[in-house]
């Protein structure tokens, strides 16, 4: 909605593949239409055609609801997924371990650290959607969250390189 951002068009799925082929490890947020709880099989196995076009399917985590989980378990077992929170009902990690999730993506205001800590002990990375705060970064890494989504990536990860200089932590890839 920003008037910095007007003009610009929204890249296509195949553009972004071509771009970022095999550079990138790709977060595949596939969303399903409202009121859906079956994810069309047509159209994600046309999803999953491109990512093997553009050699893509060692590169991708499928994220998205339960409907979309259960269509990737059933249609491409192998990829990766990460357990997106539509129903913000405090039940995503147990989500996760139903379709064996690599990943889980919480959104901020409805996780607790409980949630964190079961999904570390189940092998589980933890995304969280969002923060734009650099102050938080400390508080959200040691508390088990491994990727911070946000909308302001250059303040966000030089708040992070100063965190980690005086933390004398590992980089966090």
């Amino acid at each position: 909605y920003s008037p910095a951002f007007r003009g610009l068009r929204y890249a296509l799925f195949g553009e972004v593949l071509r771009k970022f082929s095999r550079q990138t490890i790709l977060n595949l947020h596939v969303k399903t239409p409202r009121g859906c709880t079956d994810y069309d099989s047509v159209a994600f196995r046309k999803i999953l055609d491109m990512l093997e076009t553009y050699d893509m399917l060692e590169h991708v985590y499928i994220s998205g609801d339960e409907a979309v989980l259960k269509a990737a378990v059933t249609l491409a077992p192998d990829l990766p997924r990460t357990a997106l929170d539509s129903r913000l009902d405090f039940t995503l990690v147990k989500l996760a371990k139903k379709y064996r999730c690599q990943k889980v993506q919480f959104y901020r205001g409805y996780y607790r650290q409980d949630m964190v800590e079961e999904a570390r002990t189940a092998g589980m990375r933890c995304n969280l959607f969002w923060s734009d705060d650099p102050q938080e970064i400390p508080s959200l890494l040691e508390s088990g969250i491994d990727t911070i989504l946000t909308n302001d990536y250059l303040r966000m990860s030089a708040a992070l390189a100063r965190y980690l200089e005086t933390a004398g932590s590992p980089a966090l890839s």
